[in-house]
């Protein structure tokens, strides 16, 4: 038995499915099946049996269960202490920003923040929503500004700013003189869009699923310049972020909202990690930055 093995289980109890809980924790599920074999072997009992709707602890995995919790909580505690004796005393911050989410807060956020705080140095990369977080995940990173929905299992986030989803039309498509854009509109139109490792890509493709339709992805790109590209040239319409949309008016294309849709984002850390003084004044620099921008900004309620 062993920590990984622990954390392994402590996941399919929470999700009650070895599906879901191989997706949370980064293994196959082939992988996760095996592991808990062995760890149901070496233990020499079953720990879950199916149900309809998934699986359920055994008297036995209940037990194991409060043990598991309990030994992965002193250990992760363990861990953050030893790291901060060996951590090298300095104001150095490593984080990781979600494409598009340092273009919300302002290009300038991060210079301005050194000018205010020169003692502590920022080392930034712009990255994919899904690599943003596994990289935060492997302790790659200090910070990062993750994109909704947020991965409450592995991390704490204060939530930053909310702002609505727009398309880009060529004025040519009737869409264009539309109010807005909603999922029945995306029928028949070719689409181009982030990836699947942005979460608005997942979004989009679930919502029309629901409507009992596969959109016509045509193109997948995180270049905003390609994208607004392929809506002068008339090929589709492209899905992008209200902030994208505030430059000068174009005579070729328009931005129609989506509705009711918004893209939200915050700032995140994992859960057994404390934050330091440095992570604090950069977490409550990048809240003043959102209030700034009005009237979306969320509450703070960074309490760590």
């Amino acid at each position: 038995m062993d920590f990984r093995t622990l954390s392994y289980f402590v996941e399919v109890c929470r999700q009650a499915s070895f599906a879901k809980a191989a997706k949370a924790a980064y293994i196959s599920p082939q992988g996760l099946h095996k592991a808990i074999r062995l760890l149901e072997q070496e233990l020499k009992t079953p720990l879950f049996v199916k149900t309809d709707s998934g699986c359920q602890l055994t008297p036995a995995g209940e037990c194991l269960y409060e043990f598991a919790v309990r030994t992965l909580e002193e250990y992760n505690d363990t861990l953050e202490k030893l790291e901060d004796l060996t951590r090298p005393k300095t104001n150095q911050l490593r984080i990781g920003f979600s494409y598009g989410t340092i273009g919300s807060l302002g290009i300038n956020t991060l210079v301005e923040f050194r000018q205010h705080h020169p003692h502590i140095e920022i080392l930034h990369e712009d990255l994919p929503d899904l690599r943003c977080e596994q990289k935060l995940l492997e302790k790659q990173l200090d910070l990062a500004v993750t994109v909704a929905p947020f991965d409450q299992a592995h991390f704490h986030t204060q939530p930053l700013f909310r702002e609505p989803f727009h398309f880009w039309i060529n004025r040519q498509n009737p869409l264009s003189t539309k109010a807005r854009i909603t999922f029945h509109d995306l029928r028949d139109q070719r689409l181009m869009m982030v990836g699947k490792e942005f979460k608005s890509y997942k979004f989009l493709i679930q919502g029309c699923r629901r409507l009992g339709f596969r959109p016509n992805v045509v193109l997948t790109t995180s270049e905003m310049e390609l994208l607004r590209q392929f809506v002068c040239d008339n090929h589709g319409i492209a899905l992008t972020v209200e902030h994208e949309t505030r430059l000068p008016a174009s005579e070729v294309f328009t931005s129609v909202p989506f509705a009711d849709q918004v893209w939200s984002y915050g700032v995140s850390w994992l859960k057994n990690h404390k934050l330091t003084e440095a992570e604090k004044t950069l977490i409550g620099y990048f809240q003043t930055c959102a209030q700034a921008l009005e009237p979306t900004a969320l509450p703070s309620s960074i309490s760590r």
